[in-house]
Parts: C-alpha cells; structure tokens; sequence
C-alpha cells in the first residue's frame, strides 16, 4: 500500500508538471488577457476574548456560573449549585476536559465520543457560538440528539450585540433537556485566565 501511495504522488507530480509546461508553451504564442483574482475578505471576530457569568436551570435544578472564552482557543465554565463550584470544564479545538467535583472525577473526552454517544454535534464554535453569536432560533436533528435553541440578544455596546438570555430545550438519547440561562456582566477583549488542573487523587475516565 505504502508502494502504492507513493507511485500515485509521483503519477499526479508527473502530470501536474507535464500540463505546466503545455500552458507556458500556449501562453509563448498567444498571451492570455489578466484576469483579476478577487479579494479574499477575511471577517474579523467579534472579539478576542469574552467572559460573562449566568444563571438559570439545568433540568429544574438551579445552576449559577461564569464563562471564559479565547476566541477560536479555548473556552473556560465554572458550574455552581447552592453556591458550591460542582464541576469545571475546559473546552480546546480537540478535548473536552471537565471535572465533577462532587465524585472526585475528572473527564477527558474527544468530540467524535462524545458525537457517537450523544450525537450532540459538539464543537469549540458550537459553544462559543451558544453564548455569542445572536441568531434568534436553531434547531438540530439527528438520531440520538434533536433540540431548539432560542435567543433573545441586546446591545452591549454600539458596535457589538449579544445575548442576555438562552433557552435550550431538546432530547439527547431519548432522555429530555432543558437549560434556561440569563447572561450578565459581560465583557469581551479582557486579560482572562483558565485555571484547570487535574488532581492526583481524582479518577480519570475517558
């Protein structure tokens, strides 16, 4: 196979080189008009990094916390039930790490398990959209996992509009959920930090 491989790459080589050269013959006997490549706009986010702490349900259960977020890097939550931290998490482009406090435990978890035992179609951009981008309703439908996410958003500044508030109802492997969450004090493009660790006594599952 590996043989195989490297006979296709040198193939495609080959020919890519053979058709360079016919175009710059053609182009010796009759220059070609310039044609104009169109500019690339590249669309500058939002912001570089957004923090905000909410509260709300998670399934009737009062839940307090705090987010912090580096724009395409890294997103921080800290979750709060009867103003006792229960678990922390820290979500890279790859990993889900989280820690339940309460057990002792700690998670780590690739996207792809967590899509193939939730099918939430879980993503870096998935959460950090959830908590910024300001689309009034999305809906998701797959076999194991179909929700509706609601927004209602403000101006926070002139520029820059977010949500205050977030409702998401849904079925995830036939079992119902809610989570009613309302945004406050939130700032963007503030020095942050994202302290994580796992502690040695903790049981870590993947």
């Amino acid at each position: 196979m590996k043989k195989l491989l490297i006979t296709l790459f040198i193939g495609v080589c080959l020919v890519s080189c053979s058709t360079q050269k016919k175009v710059v013959q053609v182009a010796q006997q009759k220059p070609k008009p310039k044609i104009e490549k169109p500019k690339v706009v590249v669309k500058k986010p939002l912001y570089n990094t957004y923090s905000c702490k909410f509260s709300g349900s998670y399934n009737n259960i009062p839940i307090r916390g705090s987010l912090r977020s580096c724009y395409d890097s890294v997103v921080w939550i800290s979750i709060n039930v009867l103003g006792i931290e229960q678990a922390r998490c820290l979500i890279t482009k790859d990993t889900v790490y989280m820690l339940n406090k309460i057990e002792k435990e700690a998670y780590v978890c690739t996207y792809n398990r967590i899509t193939q035992f939730a099918g939430l179609p879980l993503s870096l951009s998935f959460v950090q959209d959830l908590f910024t981008d300001t689309i009034a309703k999305k809906t998701f439908n797959t076999p194991k996992f179909s929700a509706t996410i609601t927004k209602q958003s403000h101006n926070v500044t002139e520029q820059l509009k977010l949500p205050y508030e977030i409702n998401f109802k849904g079925v995830v492997n036939s079992a119902n959920q809610s989570l009613n969450l309302k945004l406050k004090d939130q700032e963007i493009n503030n020095p942050l930090s994202f302290p994580f660790d796992i502690p040695s006594n903790y049981k870590v599952r993947h």
